[in-house]
């Protein structure tokens, strides 16, 4: 968040993300965290994962996946921001939520909820309200989604992780 109020979303966690594992593992954070609907968290001491190694080499694993996984996330949505038009960053963006949300039982194969306003999606794909509203606009018309009581529907699934060029690899870091 800069001085004058705006802001980046950059991440948005699904059931089951660590929260910030590097801030984490480093001692301090440098963003906020908020959640958009009710939630259950629990509580790692930092000592039980300080040297994950020490508590054996699953938990080192575990941990080494959850950020590369991370990072392959954060890196997607880099590329987002600087090389995707507002259509295939908000359908890039729709597609992996799918996938990820598809994974912990959160989703069906036609979509999910979806309880983002238009400013959040604003603040994570780093477009104005204006242009998501277009750029919803235009994927309504072109029947690639619905949006409706905070439930996305993927219309023509295919089609929109073609016009996304998703390739969900890079969700399955081992």
């Amino acid at each position: 968040t800069l001085r004058n109020g705006q802001r980046q979303i950059t991440a948005i966690l699904v059931p089951g993300d660590m929260c910030d594992l590097e801030a984490v593992l480093c001692g301090w954070a440098d963003c906020g965290i908020m959640t958009l609907t009710p939630c259950i968290f629990g509580e790692i001491p930092l000592e039980q994962i300080a040297d994950p190694l020490q508590q054996g080499p699953e938990l080192a694993r575990a941990l080494l996946s959850q950020l590369l996984r991370d990072q392959a996330i954060a890196s997607e949505r880099v590329l987002s921001l600087g090389q995707r038009t507002a259509l295939q960053r908000l359908a890039h963006l729709f597609c992996e939520l799918q996938e990820r949300l598809q994974a912990v039982g959160l989703a069906d194969e036609d979509g999910y909820d979806l309880p983002l306003l238009q400013a959040e999606l604003a603040d994570l794909t780093g477009m104005t309200n204006v242009h998501v509203n277009r750029t919803l606009k235009e994927m309504r018309s072109q029947n690639l989604i619905r949006w409706q009581k905070g439930r996305l529907s993927l219309l023509d699934r295919p089609a929109l992780a073609r016009l996304a060029e998703f390739e969900p690899a890079y969700l399955r870091v081992p």
